[in-house]
């Protein structure tokens, strides 16, 4: 049976639902799979503005040596704006590390899942939502990357993976955002059809499967998330369909 590589977020990967099984890429294993044969399926996590990114992917791709690979593209780096990258691009990295560990401290002290555990009452949660209001006003916010570092990047990823040879590869691309994702950010959904559209043309130009997620806006997109980045058990089966059916007419 053919051996899956997933190229893919923290969404893909498994751990914010109650069963990996659930997700789309082991849906996407047993939907090619003979019956009680399941392929080999390796899932990592890849996002290609990160530090090494090229070098982390050539390992991945010698490492297992895949019969397929699907990578799904994410614009996390621009679409998710933190004061944390605001005063790395202000003060620099060390600064922005250093801002990041102390947000994240605070938020398990009295962010709602801290409150919920150790029965802190409900002014923790409104202390942690006041204080993040509170520095995003005054630090300002920013994006980890710009669109066009980020189209830049993940181009550079799939001309790599177009000269495999004897391997099937198939492209799915950002998924639409949350209403709470788009109010932080306004350019993002305009820049998604953008980049999305870039990568489409470049995946006809190579021959390379393409998965439009705009599949996804037949229905209130909100509902697809449990949260402002990750899907439901429902979502997860429409993509992994999707995916199918792109292999399956390629």
């Amino acid at each position: 049976m053919p051996s899956l590589l997933v190229l893919g977020t923290s969404d893909s990967d498994g751990s914010h639902l109650d069963r990996r099984e659930d997700t789309w890429p082991w849906l996407l294993a047993a939907a090619l799979a003979a019956p009680g044969e399941p392929g080999p399926t390796v899932h990592k996590r890849f996002y290609a503005t990160a530090p090494g990114a090229l070098d982390y992917l050539e390992r991945q791709l010698e490492a297992t040596e895949p019969d397929i690979i699907v990578l799904s593209l994410t614009l996390y780096a621009f679409s998710v704006r933190t004061v944390a990258n605001r005063i790395r691009r202000v003060a620099g990295a060390r600064a922005g590390a250093w801002a990041e560990r102390q947000f994240n401290r605070f938020d398990r002290a009295t962010g709602p899942t801290a409150a919920g555990m150790s029965g802190r009452p409900a002014w923790g949660h409104a202390l942690n939502r006041a204080a993040h209001r509170a520095t995003r006003t005054v630090i300002g916010t920013a994006s980890e990357a710009s669109p066009r570092e980020v189209l830049r990047a993940y181009t550079t990823a799939i001309e790599r993976l177009a000269r495999e040879e004897d391997v099937r590869v198939v492209v799915v691309g950002s998924f639409p955002f949350t209403v709470e994702i788009e109010r932080e950010n306004p350019r993002v959904r305009d820049v998604q059809r953008v980049f999305n559209q870039c990568i489409a043309r470049l995946c006809r130009e190579r021959r390379i499967g393409w998965v439009d997620p705009e599949f996804m806006r037949d229905r209130d997109v909100d509902a697809l998330y449990t949260d402002a980045l990750h899907f439901t058990e429902a979502a997860h089966r429409r993509v992994a369909a999707e995916v199918s059916a792109v292999l399956s007419n390629s």
